[in-house]
């Protein structure tokens, strides 16, 4: 025990002349550097020298607060999680989406957007069709920022479309005008 103790108390006093060696040396270095600074050219004589470029007055431009930015970010950020959260909530196993009233409200889509593609597909599409062809062209054209988030489930739709014998691939002249 009196070795440990002895060991701790040589280790506190190499500690303390650690500090008090570092506490000196800027004072040293600063009256050193003090001496450096003198022999520098003062900022006058150097104003006139032909060998600096002339700096041109630029255009002051008008910018917004970082935070008002920010917080413009983070409202766009959260209403595409919310949008995408829905989306997510709403896919079924099979990759399909049921007609939900509520979905197509967060979506801010309607009724007429399910129309026009069935008027796009023929009478004999089913609502779930319509509905998934409506989720994945809101996806592609709304929510390219979170392509990674949403990019399996979108491959796992086409794959149950083309079950369903439809063929996005096919269509997507005709539905490009829908939203």
């Amino acid at each position: 025990l009196g070795d440990v103790y002895k060991r701790q108390v040589d280790h506190q006093s190499d500690i303390s002349g650690f500090f008090k060696m570092s506490l000196s040396a800027p004072t040293r270095r600063s009256a050193h550097m003090e001496r450096e600074m003198e022999m520098l050219p003062s900022p006058g004589h150097l104003s006139g020298s032909r060998n600096l470029p002339i700096r041109e007055e630029k255009e002051c431009v008008e910018m917004k607060p970082v935070e008002d930015i920010q917080s413009e970010s983070k409202k766009s950020d959260s209403n595409s999680d919310n949008e995408l959260q829905s989306i997510v909530k709403g896919v079924t196993i099979s990759g399909f989406w049921k007609r939900d009233q509520s979905l197509l409200d967060v979506l801010k889509l309607g009724s007429d957007h399910l129309n026009k593609i069935k008027t796009a597909l023929g009478q004999q599409s089913s609502e779930e069709v319509r509905m998934t062809i409506l989720i994945l062209l809101y996806l592609q054209k709304n929510l390219q920022e979170s392509r990674p988030k949403w990019q399996l489930i979108y491959k796992k739709a086409e794959k149950w479309l083309e079950s369903q014998n439809v063929s996005l691939a096919t269509l997507k002249d005709q539905l490009n005008t829908i939203l």
